[in-house]
């Protein structure tokens, strides 16, 4: 309420025509909080401007390393037994009924990784990241990381508890690079690292991952939260947040490198930080030089491995993500031969269908892993072989009269399918001629879709290294149109043992097939 020639005029609030209404996205590791349930401004719009002119959105957050640690944690107490997509599901349906309770009427309530929402988050985030490596905007960096050797993976954030090494620091609980006192740092520097896993001291390995240029957009996005701060409405504490984050970078500098830092100034004659109370900060001239400093420690880091690699690499272990056929017909012989070159390597397989080979190469659990193209994003993939898919029918099938069968008819069988995680390379076969497959069985087992082919339950179409020695009982023709799948290897990792085996995969296979 405000005076004017002296009435009192009261300044009522416009309402929207229309109006789109989010609540906070829940994790999909817990239950909800007030904030997720408070649908009473929605609620309050839709009393104003009609029921049909608001849309009240929400949804579960299915991604982070929370997740993945919540999964954990109850897995080994024995609380829970079924995938980590079972996992959010389970926290996503209770989180709905939460919403049903309280009779919140959600128009959508859907889940970053569930359904139809996860397919699209999929695609969005596979266009965006595309996009910022097809204009140049994404730079591949090896950095050290925390590993568990005798969990056999790499660390979060969240699962490596030390001291603070910044000067002056009292913090018992600091993580990989982060103290709860909000100093940050390098992970090399974290004094007495713990795995939360084992509770064992974990090692530093390199790890390769990209990274957005922030740096080049700085002024762009500068200008726009100066347009943004002038604009009426906006909220100060998301300008004072932004130009926090575009404020020059604090630097703690543990006392033992200080001289060596000093040193630096006095070999070049420039200062390279102001040095205050509370830190340090790049004067002009440290902003100069720092890309040339990193550089140099990029080298360093280069040549250290460089180093480890020529002491490691006939020792250790590979971990290897695989399919049916690769463990089958390529594998032993593979490493039979790898290991006559390096005999102290050892192999862990692991066994799975396409998805598993996805989540394994995603969170580290392998070091290599055969797979198809397209693979996941981010991963250097070695293109090996080309499979060829081929029909597998029953003996004295009608089909079978033909030395090649239509795709069109086999649609019309009875048909037996992997499941959707590992048939992408068969559905695309019937996508190809725009029809449907009739299927009636689904394993995950790919001998059992030959078992239930050759007792005459349908018909199906498989890769052609999966049959070798495995056609007994059943007939084999070539298809029509002409399908295949691309075998490829994948690095999930620059260790040099297992870099050296995928240069010798390569080489095997071109040799032998």
């Amino acid at each position: 309420m405000f005076r004017a020639k002296g009435f009192f005029v009261h300044n009522r609030p416009e309402f929207p025509k229309r109006a789109v209404v989010t609540a906070g996205m829940p994790y999909g590791n817990k239950g909800l909080h007030f904030g997720h349930i408070a649908g009473v401004f929605a609620r309050f719009l839709r009393d104003r401007i009609g029921p049909d002119n608001v849309l009240f959105v929400s949804g579960t957050d299915c991604f982070g390393s929370p997740i993945n640690e919540g999964y954990r944690k109850l897995v080994e107490a024995g609380d829970f037994d079924g995938t980590i997509a079972d996992y959010v599901q389970m926290n996503h349906d209770a989180q709905k009924a939460a919403l049903d309770a309280y009779d919140i009427s959600l128009d959508i309530f859907e889940g970053s990784g569930i359904g139809l929402s996860g397919i699209k988050q999929q695609e969005m985030t596979d266009a965006f990241i595309t996009r910022l490596y097809d204009n140049g905007w994404l730079e591949k960096l090896s950095t050290p990381q925390f590993y568990d050797a005798q969990a056999g993976t790499f660390l979060n954030g969240r699962q490596v508890i030390g001291r603070c090494p910044v000067q002056g620091c009292k913090s018992e609980k600091a993580y990989a690079d982060e103290c709860d006192l909000g100093h940050q740092y390098d992970p090399v520097d974290l004094i007495a690292p713990k795995s939360a896993l084992t509770g064992q001291t974990p090692e530093m390995r390199e790890v390769s991952n990209w990274y957005f240029e922030l740096p080049r957009f700085h002024d762009l996005i500068a200008a726009h939260i100066e347009q943004v701060a002038g604009m009426c409405g906006t909220r100060r504490v998301l300008v004072d947040e932004v130009e926090s984050f575009l404020a020059p970078p604090i630097i703690y500098i543990q006392e033992k490198f200080a001289d060596d830092f000093s040193a630096i100034e006095a070999e070049l004659q420039l200062p390279l930080l102001k040095r205050t109370r509370t830190g340090a900060r790049l004067t002009p001239e440290g902003e100069q030089m720092m890309p040339y400093i990193h550089e140099i420690v990029r080298q360093e880091r280069l040549l250290r491995q460089a180093a480890a690699g020529l002491h490691t690499l006939v020792t250790g272990k590979i971990r290897i993500g695989t399919f049916t056929s690769v463990a089958t017909h390529w594998l032993p012989a593979m490493m039979m031969q790898f290991q006559k070159e390096h005999p102290q390597v050892d192999f862990q397989l692991f066994n799975g269908d396409y998805h598993d080979i996805d989540t394994w190469l995603g969170n580290g659990s392998v070091d290599l892993a055969f797979t198809t193209l397209p693979a996941r994003p981010g991963c250097r993939c070695t293109p090996l072989y080309e499979d060829a898919l081929a029909a597998v029918l029953p003996k004295n099938h009608p089909l079978a009269e033909h030395p090649v069968c239509r795709v069109e008819e086999l649609a019309k069988e009875p048909f037996i399918s992997l499941l959707e995680s590992s048939n992408h390379d068969v559905r695309r076969a019937f996508s190809a001629v725009r029809v449907k497959p009739n299927i009636r069985f689904e394993t995950k087992d790919d001998y059992a879709v030959i078992a239930m082919v050759r007792q005459g339950l349908g018909v199906s179409i498989m890769p052609s290294l999966l049959l070798r020695g495995n056609t007994d009982g059943v007939e084999i023709r070539t298809i029509d149109p002409p399908a295949s799948r691309t075998i490829a290897l994948a690095a999930a990792t620059d260790a040099p043992a297992a870099t050296r085996f995928a240069e010798f995969a390569a080489r095997w296979v071109k040799e032998n097939t």
